[in-house]
């Protein structure tokens, strides 16, 4: 019985769900990179059909930055660069641009000064130039790049200059061998994790702001060169320990939208919510942060990237089953979701996902253990959709689908089972007149007229399946061909059972079986389709 309900639902699956319940549309993982321990990474575009991937990788005793330019089109690395590191502090930040790519991070060694460094690549990949941009005897850390019109390079970090963490911001014009520091936050906050971002003269920073037992994130706007602040705003609350910022993606109109994971805070303590998209002008509301879909269970860090078309692709890790994967979320330039799905179908867990726009083309990149304990990173994309797993398009967990398939499917077939005396009406009203047509002689006793009386009470059951009926207490409608190819299914699978088991089909009791047959195969199906076969 569970096998052949079993069927029905993959097949009505597979003949009568719309492409669109799916999240078709990624390629499967591929691995590009191994990084061993993972510490992170920067995604960037690098032309029409390529990207620019950093990140921390171990060659034998040493640890170095790998940069990597990975082609789209061909699915292989176009090139390689490896940046020695001694000793890196809390993070880097890359910006690409048509020239190339320029990489940003903070070494510190215990006793010794921070140093921040700045490597510049050309658009073959090719390494031009490295060296110590700036320094200083504080601590610092969590650079931030962005570049302004006029070539004006700005980096925004943090570091404890006047004995406690504030957000300063180094600015070199092209050409010039010094940068420039200032201050952007007040004495008296504490700061840390800054994210800039630059457009319509324009800069945009968001932080984290720390008191003794809470913290939120605080985003200021200024005016640029003059760097005066012109607007202060509260995003929410955050946990202490929380390291990513929001996404600020800054708008040619001066305003900026925000991509973040929202944050409520109560009994102690900040609870991690749904991602979550807004935009600002001059420090106020246009559109307030609201959800870009809502998601149930664990969820971390979610992320944004815009295209040149105005659509944003954003991503949030999400935990399915024992394993994180990545929730993708196409919006278009007026905030209307376009697709909504998995990106991701890894085994084990993928982290920290970045998502990029390349022309028209989405990526998200991410890491994964194996079970050795070695980070890899991976890719997926658009450009080279594969068909999804089975069991994925089934609705299982794809590390353990025997286990999830044992449980989700008894429970839909005890759900089928209780729904199907909801359909009590509609069976008795099948047989009722099923008995009368037989009383009127409109059946033969032969083969015929037996299955004749089955298409019948089919067809008056099927008829009877209404919403909010009396006869069909509870019923869970299909769309379109989707509820022909469940009615279908589950005739087949009653006929079948009747077939195999050797009934008589003009016994009134292996009628009334039928019908409840006939109720539970419709209802698996569609409780199937309803929830656990949509992600």
């Amino acid at each position: 019985m569970v096998a052949l309900l079993t069927a029905t639902a993959l097949g009505t699956t597979a003949l009568a769900a719309a492409p669109s319940q799916w999240p078709e549309g990624w390629s499967r993982e591929q691995r590009v990179t191994e990084s061993q321990p993972h510490y992170g990474h920067r995604s960037a575009p690098a032309g029409p059909d390529s990207l620019w991937l950093t990140s921390v990788a171990y060659r034998g005793a040493e640890t170095v930055l790998e940069v990597t330019l990975f082609n789209l089109k061909s699915n292989a690395v176009d090139a390689s660069v490896t940046l020695p590191l001694t000793y890196l502090l809390r993070g880097f930040t890359i910006h690409e641009s048509p020239a190339g790519l320029t990489v940003i991070w903070v070494e510190r060694q215990e006793g010794i000064e921070s140093t921040l460094h700045k490597a510049t690549l050309d658009a073959s990949g090719k390494l031009v130039r490295h060296e110590i941009f700036w320094r200083t005897p504080a601590l610092a850390d969590s650079p931030s790049v962005a570049v302004a019109d006029d070539g004006t390079l700005y980096i925004a970090l943090s570091a404890a200059i006047d004995g406690h963490h504030a957000i300063h911001l180094l600015s070199a014009k092209p050409g010039s061998e010094t940068a420039a520091l200032t201050r952007l936050t007040t004495p008296d906050e504490l700061a840390t994790v800054p994210n800039i971002a630059i457009a319509a003269d324009k800069l945009h920073l968001v932080f984290h702001r720390h008191r003794q037992h809470h913290s939120w994130a605080r985003y200021h706007l200024y005016d640029l060169p003059s760097l005066a602040r012109v607007a202060t705003t509260e995003l929410g609350p955050v946990p202490q320990d929380h390291k990513h910022p929001p996404t600020l993606l800054a708008n040619s109109d001066g305003s900026v939208t925000f991509i973040w994971q929202r944050m409520t805070a109560g009994g102690g303590q900040v609870v991690a919510r749904e991602p979550v998209q807004g935009r600002l002008v001059n420090g106020r509301w246009q559109e307030p942060l609201s959800p870009v879909i809502h998601l149930r269970g664990r969820i971390l860090t979610g992320r944004g990237a815009r295209g040149e078309d105005g659509r944003i692709l954003v991503v949030a890790m999400v935990e399915v089953g024992r394993a994180w994967q990545v929730k993708s979320i196409l919006r278009d330039g007026e905030g209307n979701t376009v697709r909504a799905g998995y990106a991701t179908i890894t085994r084990g867990n993928a982290l920290g996902a970045r998502p990029l726009i390349v022309r028209d083309i989405g990526v998200v990149t991410f890491f994964s253990h194996d079970d050795l304990g070695r980070s890899h990173l991976y890719l997926v994309q658009t450009a080279t959709p594969a068909r999804r797993t089975l069991a994925f398009r089934v609705g299982l967990n794809p590390h353990s689908p025997w286990a999830d398939a044992a449980y989700k499917y008894v429970s839909l077939l005890t759900g089928a089972l209780f729904m199907a005396f909801g359909a009590t009406g509609a069976m008795v009203v099948s047989l009722a007149v099923v008995l009368l047509m037989t009383h009127l002689g409109l059946f033969s006793a032969s083969k015929t007229g037996n299955y004749l009386r089955l298409a019948l009470q089919f067809a008056i059951i099927a008829a009877l399946k209404q919403p909010d009926s009396l006869l069909y207490f509870g019923a869970v409608m299909l769309p379109g061909v989707a509820a022909i190819a469940s009615f279908g299914a589950a005739a087949l699978l009653a006929i079948a059972v009747v077939h195999f088991a050797d009934l008589a089909i003009d016994d009134y009791l292996t009628l009334s079986f039928t019908a409840l047959l006939f109720v539970m195969g419709d209802t698996f199906t569609s409780l199937f389709l309803a929830g656990v076969g949509r992600w």
